[in-house]
């Protein structure tokens, strides 16, 4: 029982070692996809940062949390359970996070119209030009809708950063009718996946910390109920033995007492 004892209390620990890297695994993750989703604000819908934004918190939470719990000893059933249970409200919130990214990620199939209104006026912003070359390089398109009808049909010149291939003709990629919006609806649903998958990831290991953490409490428990009959049953045999050894001295003094009181005249 005890080596059993030892041994899950060593797993314990090492879950707790890997919950605090686990945090600021969630918390760096967490911190970059919120990044990825305000790097292209223009064309990011409104509300989509809350469930990372919530999850960089929840993974900074963890990690105090983990040194919170460092300093348990475990050695009472008490401690256990409040960690299990310290654990179990994190892991739900963060369950509830992730399902909050997947209903996100469902409902970004369509920007707002508004939205792509202000986008399309944001293409003649001089402060929102290094956006746009950055997002037309890395998406590999142009404008909103594409160049002829973002910037052919209204006689302006096509940006140089358009559909962008360093080994293609000047002429060529001028050519680019691949707008920016949908590959920005895409990538925003890829991110909201991603923070789903990452909730998903620390609620599973903070199912695991539980379960080791039950397993362990119940070892408690169950040592403790083992130490207390064994205490019962030595208390009720050292009764049982003091109890024979007075009814083997009144049966050795009986004799004697009655011979005393025949002696006596």
């Amino acid at each position: 029982m005890a080596r059993m004892l030892s041994c899950l209390r060593g797993f314990l620990l090492g879950f707790v070692v890997v919950l605090g890297f686990s945090g600021a695994i969630v918390a760096t993750g967490s911190g970059v996809f919120l990044y990825q989703l305000h790097e292209y604000s223009l064309l990011t819908p409104t509300g989509v940062d809350g469930p990372p934004a919530t999850l960089l918190g929840l993974g900074l939470l963890t990690c105090v949390l983990a040194w919170f719990i460092w300093q348990f000893d475990y050695s009472s059933k008490s401690q256990v359970i409040s960690l299990a249970a310290l654990i179990t409200i994190v892991g739900l919130i963060e369950a509830g996070v992730g399902i909050w990214a997947l209903v996100r990620h469902q409902e970004t199939y369509k920007l707002p119209d508004k939205l792509v209104q202000k986008a399309v006026v944001a293409l003649n912003d001089p402060k929102s030009e290094d956006i746009w070359h950055r997002m037309h390089v890395r998406l590999n398109c142009c404008g909103v809708n594409g160049a002829s009808e973002d910037f052919r049909q209204h006689h302006k010149h096509v940006p140089w950063s358009c559909c962008y291939e360093p080994t293609e003709v000047e002429d060529d990629r001028k050519k680019c009718e691949r707008g920016c919006l949908h590959p920005m609806i895409h990538r925003t649903q890829s991110t909201l996946l991603y923070v789903f998958l990452l909730a998903l990831g620390s609620v599973v290991l903070k199912a695991c910390i539980v379960s080791v953490a039950w397993c362990y409490a119940k070892a408690i428990m169950e040592g403790m109920e083992r130490r207390r009959k064994e205490i019962t049953t030595a208390a009720a045999a050292a009764a049982r033995a003091s109890s024979i050894e007075e009814q083997r001295n009144s049966a050795n003094l009986s004799p004697l007492v009655e011979k005393s009181r025949m002696r006596t005249p």
